[in-house]
């Protein structure tokens, strides 16, 4: 996702000449960013202005999607394995790790935010029994973090973003050291480049009870 150069409901399309970009590794990421002279990372593609969507418009631009990189597909489609064992039972190359220590996990761009919430709510610990939670998330869940990220889905829960820029390297962002930078790259929309992974602060799920009391439009004015 997505497959074609279009937000997420079709309305607003790219130029046809634009590119759309999977790399299956980070270097293969790289490697299109030092290659095209406009790029720009769309997550799933659910950006709502043309704008903000299209890297360009001509063959020197491209959208770089990261949900086909195996590490993300193990997230989206085979998570459910692993689910009720420990950190260090997962594959090498699982996307998401978590420290119960510190109530942080690090995450790849390209897993989509509701896999990731379904993954921590299954993580239990003596500590948290009910598993974790992301402290602040979105409405929409659909989004893969990266986006989520790049949009200003998750404010304060952001410690550290891995991003790809426009040389084409790899650099670590982290709030104490670049604070200008880390705060740019929390509402870049993909503009500043492509997040590779984040990592996120965590907290102990609890369950939440919701009531539902009917009253009259007097009763309820008068509380």
């Amino acid at each position: 996702m997505p497959y074609t150069a279009s937000n997420f409901q079709g309305y607003l399309a790219c130029d046809p000449a634009v590119k759309i970009g999977r790399p299956t590794s980070i270097d293969e990421l790289l490697a299109l960013i030092r290659s095209h002279a406009r790029v720009m990372g769309v997550g799933v593609g659910h950006s709502w202005g043309q704008q903000q969507f299209c890297a360009g418009d001509g063959a020197d631009a491209m959208q770089v999607v990261l949900t086909g990189m195996p590490a993300a597909r193990l997230a989206n489609a085979a998570a459910a394995a692993f689910w009720d064992k420990p950190n260090a039972a997962v594959p090498a190359d699982f996307p998401v790790r978590v420290d119960a220590a510190a109530l942080v996990a690090a995450v790849k761009g390209g897993v989509q935010t509701r896999m990731l919430l379904d993954y921590l709510a299954n993580y239990k610990t003596a500590a948290a029994p009910k598993g974790y939670t992301l402290p602040i998330f979105p409405w929409y869940i659909g989004q893969t973090l990266g986006g989520a990220v790049a949009t200003g889905s998750h404010g304060s829960d952001v410690t550290e973003v891995e991003v790809a820029v426009a040389n084409g390297t790899l650099i670590t962002v982290m709030a104490p050291s670049n604070t200008h930078l880390f705060k740019a790259l929390m509402v870049s929309v993909g503009r500043l480049g492509v997040i590779a992974q984040v990592k996120l602060r965590l907290a102990p799920n609890a369950p939440v009870r919701r009531t539902l009391t009917r009253a009259s439009f007097a009763d309820f004015a008068a509380q």
